[in-house]
């Protein structure tokens, strides 16, 4: 694909070069749950680029085939300008926007600067945005922590992304102290197969929690890796179990049968659990039973022979 032509471009359509096709830009979003509160709280803009021959083209396509510098800041800057845009054309007042930033950009000083810019000319409050740092591996990553800062002071809420993944992990949440954490997609596939994943992601989550970050289980796309995700106490939940990408939002009570279908399928796994843990202790507890029982007859039967034996010296 041809670099975009950035002076012929307005928003929605923008011309590539010559004998190219123009690209239409436009935002989904897909919602993020509270656990606890059964409903979306937040939800992440997706950007989504599609040619004029219907050919749609991936945000990471689109993204490298524009320069560093000017051409990739007013991408970037557009990009942004779309999805907030239509997020508050959506009237949605109370939940969060969450929005992914380029990560060859979101380092830059003046990078920060226009960004807030375009909360403001948009009417969008900085408390209700959160911005996902995603993995940036290499000799800017001591720069995050600069970027997390500005963010952080202009009223945004920090997201470590991609959790678990290259250099997204406790080390970065240490220095960046984020807000909230989303666990990496891939180790949300491990739950439903792998037992040291489930283990494992309890504990993740508690540590997290302790450093004073929300948890976000994103990438979820079954029963079992939502079960998994509710059991192990994370507060977020996001993916394709719960809701796909769109360009309207879900309804706030959209989920709610999915919420009440797992907490009964929850209570019954716990109780048969139980059952089966009772079960199991009640099984040992035999078990001890008759091998002092055992014990006791060996005992006696050592008892009454020395016994004899006593008895029979005597004789003599």
């Amino acid at each position: 694909m041809k670099l975009l032509d950035l002076a012929s471009w307005r928003l929605g359509w923008t011309a590539l070069g010559p004998g190219s096709h123009a690209v239409r830009l436009s935002s989904h979003f897909q919602a993020i749950f509270s656990a606890s509160e059964r409903r979306p709280i937040g939800y992440e803009a997706l950007i989504r680029a599609t040619r004029e021959d219907g050919l749609a083209i991936e945000p990471i396509q689109l993204f490298t085939s524009v320069p560093e510098g000017a051409a990739r800041a007013d991408l970037d800057r557009r990009c942004r300008t779309i999805q907030i845009e239509k997020f508050m054309k959506l009237g949605e007042e109370r939940s969060s926007l969450f929005l992914n930033l380029d990560p060859c950009r979101v380092i830059e000083p003046r990078f920060a600067g226009v960004f807030a810019e375009v909360l403001e000319s948009c009417g969008l409050d900085t408390g209700r945005v959160a911005v996902e740092l995603t993995e940036w591996p290499g000799p800017c990553e001591e720069r995050l922590a600069e970027a997390a800062a500005f963010y952080r002071d202009i009223g945004c809420r920090i997201v470590v992304d991609d959790f678990g993944a290259g250099q997204s992990n406790f080390d970065r949440v240490w220095r960046l102290k984020p807000d909230i954490v989303k666990i990496d997609r891939e180790m949300t596939r491990r739950l439903s197969t792998n037992g040291v994943a489930r283990r494992m992601l309890a504990g993740i989550v508690e540590v997290l929690q302790d450093s004073g970050a929300s948890v976000c289980v994103e990438g979820i796309e079954t029963e079992d890796q939502a079960l998994c995700a509710i059991d192990a106490g994370a507060d977020l939940l996001q993916g394709f179990y719960f809701s796909r990408p769109a360009e309207a939002l879900p309804a706030p009570e959209a989920c709610r049968d999915v919420f009440d279908h797992l907490r009964d399928v929850s209570a019954r796994r716990h109780a048969a659990g139980a059952a089966t843990e009772a079960s199991h202790r009640l099984h040992s507890v035999a078990r001890r039973s008759r091998n002092l029982l055992r014990h006791a007859r060996v005992t006696g039967n050592v008892i009454r022979l020395r016994r004899r034996l006593t008895v029979g010296e005597d004789a003599a």
